[in-house]
């Protein structure tokens, strides 16, 4: 099935109904507007997919993990359109005395990252998911990751060092 414009297609679509198998993913390029702009989701749009994904993250955290590497490509849309959460291999268990993982290590996709996470705090908890899912919802909105540099160490740079960037620069419609 081909995914319509204005859909990210690193949030891939699957073939069947129910949780997609991670063979099903899609990794073409995202529908394009004018100059290549990738085409971001429809305000509302975008809003359902961060909140069902977001209670995904919670049921998660309620038990006791950590996700630490949410991201667009991360979820993926079943036939109906729903949000699976995938590819848990940097989730760690909460420690329940401290709420947080400890890593001393910078794991995950810069561009999602909180800065905590990209300095390599040792600790990192269920808050990175929070503003994991927040920066998932930037992108949704504005066909780009919140940062994005030439390089993962300039990224790095850009999370410790540069605010949230504004969602207008990158979607004046908003």
């Amino acid at each position: 099935r081909s995914i319509p414009q204005g859909s990210p297609s690193s949030i891939p679509r699957s073939t069947g109904s129910g949780p997609p198998a991670a063979s099903q993913r899609r990794h073409s390029p995202r529908a394009s507007g004018r100059g290549g702009q990738k085409c971001p989701l429809a305000p509302r749009e975008a809003a359902q997919l961060v909140a069902q994904t977001a209670d995904a993250i919670e049921y998660a955290h309620c038990h006791g993990v950590i996700h630490r590497d949410l991201k667009p490509a991360n979820i993926l849309l079943d036939t109906d359109q729903r949000p699976h959460v995938t590819d848990f291999g940097l989730a760690r268990q909460i420690d329940v005395a401290e709420g947080v993982t400890a890593t001393g290590q910078v794991l995950g996709t810069p561009a999602y990252m909180p800065p905590e996470q990209a300095q390599g705090s040792s600790t990192v908890g269920p808050s990175a998911d929070v503003y994991a899912l927040g920066a998932v919802l930037f992108a949704t909105l504005t066909g780009r990751a919140p940062f994005k540099a030439a390089t993962v160490v300039e990224t790095l740079h850009q999370v410790i060092e540069c605010g949230q960037p504004a969602l207008r620069t990158f979607n004046r419609a908003l």
